[in-house]
């Protein structure tokens, strides 16, 4: 294996570690939890980069030297790879809702809610 591969999943495995660690108190629901919010954190910016990454195969093709052919073949090899990378997180995102729904967890990130202990009035608001 080359060096750098071998770095990438000490990596991953080092950033691992504190989840599998304590999700043993918590089982294997706790678990697949902390994966599906790794996951939930990872994806949307791994799908932003296979967005930036299909549209920089775009500007390849069109604008970025359009009379050579190499330059032309090299876009259009980064707008297919954008778009099956596109279509694989999207797909991962549906498969672990549904596995999640499945077995009765939320592997979607939650969306962060303000709560307060006072009522507000909107009418009082308006002049």
């Amino acid at each position: 294996m080359k060096k750098h591969t071998i770095i990438k999943i000490l990596l991953v495995q080092i950033y691992l570690i504190p989840v599998i660690t304590l999700a043993a108190a918590d089982g294997i629901k706790g678990l697949i939890s902390d994966i599906g919010n790794v996951m939930g954190i990872m994806q949307p910016i791994l799908l932003g980069l296979s967005v930036v990454y299909f549209f920089w195969g775009i500007g390849q093709f069109i604008l970025h030297d359009a009379g050579s052919e190499k330059t032309r073949e090299d876009g259009k090899r980064k707008m297919m790879w954008g778009v099956i990378a596109i279509f694989v997180f999207i797909s991962i995102n549906g498969i672990l809702g549904w596995f999640g729904d499945l077995i009765g967890i939320s592997v979607s990130p939650s969306t962060p809610s303000v709560t307060t202990s006072e009522e507000y009035n909107l009418d009082q608001l308006n002049p």
